[in-house]
This record gives C-alpha cells, structure tokens and sequence, in this order.
C-alpha cells in the first residue's frame, strides 16, 4: 500500500467511492485497480501525467473525476468502462482523447474543458446518453456538423476556442437548455435559434457579432441572455416576449439605448448596459419592479440617472465612469434605495455625498476611488452595515474620528489620498490598525 495514502474507499450516497484527491501524487498506486467493486474515483488535483491502462480493471466505475491534473493523454482502456457516465477531465494537457471513446454508451457528463483539444475528439458525437458537455477553453477552430446526432444534450459548452462559426446542427438539438459559444470569433450566428424552445440560458458573449440572432426574441423559457462585449448596434424587435428572463447582459457594445422592450420584462432581476454610447436611461425603466442589480458604468449620462432612485428593489447600483462622462453629484434620493447594499461611483467628479444616505441602513460596500473628494463625507461614518470602503486616489488629507462607530469595517482602502491623520505609519498597517487609532482619538475628545 502507498505510504500514507489512506486506500480504504468509503460508501457515499450508495456508492463506493475512492478519494484520492489532493495528494500531491504523480502517479495512481497500482493496489486502486485492485479494488474491482469501485463506482467512484477522484483523483482530481494531483501531479498526474497519465492514467494506466489498468484502469479497465475498473468496470463498475460510474464516475472518474481527474480533474486539474497535467494528464497528456487517456488510456484505451477507458473505452472498456461500460457503466461510465461521468467523465470529469478538465484542465489538463490533453491534446486528443483516445479512440474507443464512443463506446462509452452510458455517459452522460463529458468535462473536457481547458485542455489543449485543436481537433473534435471523434467518437463524442456518438454517445446517445450524453447530456452536458463541456469543452471550453481549448483550441477548436471548428465544431462538427453531426453534433445534431446528441439529442439528449442539456448543456454545451464550447466557449473560450476559435470558432468562426456555430453549426446548423446546434439548433436541431430539441432538448438544449444551457448554451455557451463566448469568446469566440463568431460574427454571425446559424439561423433556427428559435427552435431551442427549451434553451434557459444563452451565452453569446466576447464576439464579433453585429446583431443579435433574431429568433432570441421567440425563445419562451430564456431566463438569463448574455452579449456583451460584441458589436451591437441595435437589437432585434421583440425583446418584451421574453417574459422569463431574469438576467440581461449587453454592455460593451455600440447601443445608443437601452433596447426597446427591455423595460416590459417583469421577471428582470439583473441590468447590466454600461459601457455603450448610452445618454439616458428611458424613463419606463421605472417599471423593473424586481430589478436588484443595474450596471450602468462608463455610459455617456449628462447627468446621474434619476430614474434608477425609483427602484425600490434594487441591492446593487454600479455607475462607475472610467471611459464614461462622469457625474459631479448624486441626487438626495439615493436615500430612498433602501434595499442597497453596494454602491460603486468609482471614476467621477464626486466632492460630496447626499446626507440621505444615511438612511440606507443595508449598504455593506462602498466604491469611491478616483474622485474629487478633498475632505472625507461625513455620511460615511453613519452607515451602520458597512464592511468595505474603497476611497482611494482623492485628495483627503484627514479621516474622521467619528469612522470608528462603523464597527462592522473590516475593509478600508484609502492609499492613494494624501493623509496626514492618521499617520503614515498607522495608514500602513492597515483596516485594524487604523479604525483602533480613530477609536483611541475619539476617546480623548
């Protein structure tokens, strides 16, 4: 038996199962493939560079997770593992898997993500069962056309490659719920999108695209739809009908405005539009009644936009304008944003705070770095949930004593200001050391 590894498998959920992970091995010990009745084997997070053709010895194995290893190939052995439905290989160095594969008829899970695939393991498409696979993050100039033949699949991930172009075939796979194809060199996306009625949710993000496939708009149980980072100039009519979804990601982008449409969803819990040409939010954005996050960074506002205080849902606001036109002051009714518990204004020409934000009793984070503040806002020493506060680069050359009642702060940043109290000294050693400085002057008086 390996010195110090513990070899004994533990019964779990019904299955025996062997955990081997995180133990610095670089190698399996050959008295695993001895243990004929295994179902589970985790061998994730080691210094694997193979795995031995033993393994097939294995064959009530149901589930192999290797997962974060340095593996360079798979054995053919693995082909022999009939009851296999769980394949979890992520992050290696697999530049191929091995032929025999598509014997795997009972997977249904086939992790292969961040390995460094150039070519589509043959043999995958013809597993019948399969219902989530993932192969981001490796190499794949293209996908095949036969991936239409998987109409079990759930789940595909292929972001993160160097696809040009999606195949027809992905829109013929009946059951899609989850689709991913980020980060990709798309420009243009394969006509029948609207025949995945089950796809929830849709990852199109970090491309080329310069309109949003518009058979989006007819898919009935979209829940989370995200495009940022492409082109876009417009979006497609039609985006009120999709009554499901919760999460709208569309900044980095060239839109001049929020879409027409977007302010009918009453499902839409998260907003995200920054980073486009964007001069005002339409005054309709009022009736997000569920609307908790809205991102609005480095748009072209002429002023802070008004209508986001009427959002009496909302938890986080970011209007951080780094590239954006940048605000001198936030209305008094931030107050009324009593659900708020982060506030990012980073990158403004912020000098003052309203005194109203006192009010908002559940705000636990705070970003003000790069703004004009020359004294530090006294409405910052009342905010009672406070744990992190990010004031840097300003021109504050003193803290107040009165900081020390946010005795929830376990986070404060001020480098970047010009301090002279507290001391440098103080300042260096960080949150501790200054909020016990403040307590200790505020007790002198």
């Amino acid at each position: 038996m390996a010195a110090g590894l513990n070899l004994q498998p533990q019964t779990v959920n019904g299955r025996l199962k062997l955990d081997l992970s995180n133990q610095g091995l670089t190698s399996i010990p050959e008295e695993v493939f001895d243990i004929t009745d295994l179902e589970f084997l985790d061998v994730s997070n080691n210094k694997l560079t193979s795995i031995p053709e033993a393994v097939g010895r294995l064959q009530k194995l149901y589930r192999l997770d290797a997962d974060y290893n340095t593996l360079t190939s798979l054995p053919q052995a693995i082909g022999s593992l009939q009851k296999l439905t769980h394949l979890y290989i992520y992050d290696n160095k697999l530049s191929t898997l091995p032929p025999g594969v598509e014997k795997l008829q009972k997977l249904t899970k086939l992790f292969i993500g961040n390995n460094q695939l150039t070519g589509f393991p043959s043999g995958v498409c013809s597993l019948p069962n399969l219902e989530v696979l993932e192969v981001s993050y490796n190499k794949l100039p293209n996908f095949p056309p036969v991936v239409e033949k998987l109409q079990k699949l759930r789940t595909l991930y292929i972001n993160g490659n160097q696809l040009t172009e999606v195949p027809p075939g992905v829109c013929l796979l009946p059951n899609l719920e989850v689709l991913s194809v980020s980060n990709n060199k798309l420009s243009t996306f394969p006509p029948g999108v609207e025949k995945l009625q089950k796809l929830r949710e849709l990852y199109i993000y970090g491309n080329q695209l310069t309109e949003v496939p518009s058979g989006v708009c007819s898919l009935p149980n979209l829940e989370v739809l995200s495009v940022y980072n492409n082109n876009l100039s417009t979006f497609p009519p039609g985006v009120e009908k999709l009554q499901k979804v919760r999460e709208l990601y569309i900044y980095g982008n060239q839109l001049t405005e929020v879409p027409s449409g977007v302010c009918l969803l009453p499902n839409l819990e998260v907003l995200s539009v920054g980073m486009n040409p964007i001069r005002r939010l339409p005054n309709d954005v009022t009736r997000l009644a569920r609307l908790k996050t809205l991102s609005v960074p480095g748009c072209q506002f002429d002023e802070f936009p008004r209508q986001v205080l009427h959002l009496k849902t909302l938890e986080e606001l970011y209007a951080g304008q780094n590239g954006g036109r940048k605000f001198d002051m936030v209305p008094d009714e931030v107050g009324n944003l009593q659900h708020l518990w982060l506030l990012s204004l980073e990158y403004n020409l912020l000098r003052t705070l309203p005194s109203t934000m006192s009010h908002l009793h559940n705000l636990r984070v705070v970003q003000l770095p790069n703004n004009k503040f020359d004294t530090f806002p006294e409405v910052l020493c009342e905010l009672p949930a406070m744990e992190k506060l990010d004031i840097r680069n300003n021109n504050i050359t003193r803290l107040l004593t009165a900081l020390h009642r946010a005795d929830k702060l376990r986070d404060l940043d001020v480098s970047g200001n010009p301090l002279t109290y507290p001391p440098q000294d103080v300042c260096e050693q960080g949150t501790g050391a200054i909020m016990a400085f403040l307590k200790q002057e505020a007790r002198k008086g």
